[in-house]
């Protein structure tokens, strides 16, 4: 009896834990993937800023594949986390690259003409 009295804090001390962890992957998982899917829809009708709309698409889908990957892994299939994390890590980066490249040059030179009138 004295056995289990101890077993019962560590139990709740562990569920809190892991309680703890999916809810703050969950809060970055809205942030992050959300995030980038609201900047998509705002700049997908913009044609100055489409370059924007493209680069946040691959962002959302890069930041989706780890968690694809994760629950791959947990059906048994361990390599597939770190196939998809690499693909992901990928598609960010062509995500971000897509979103830091200036705007056209043909947009450019129209503002400053119609800044000058």
């Amino acid at each position: 009896m004295h056995d289990i009295i101890l077993r019962i804090p560590i139990v709740t001390t562990l569920f809190a834990i892991y309680f703890t962890i999916i809810l703050y992957n969950i809060y970055a998982f809205i942030f992050l993937v959300g995030g980038a899917i609201l900047s998509a829809y705002r700049y997908r009708k913009v044609h100055d800023s489409y370059h924007r709309f493209i680069g946040n698409v691959y962002i959302a889908i890069g930041a989706l594949l780890p968690g694809i990957g994760g629950t791959f892994t947990r059906m048994g299939y361990t390599e597939v986390l770190y196939v998809t994390e690499l693909m992901g890590l990928v598609l960010i980066y062509i995500g971000y690259r897509y979103n830091v490249r200036p705007a056209p040059v043909h947009s450019i030179s129209t503002n400053r003409l119609e800044n000058a009138s």
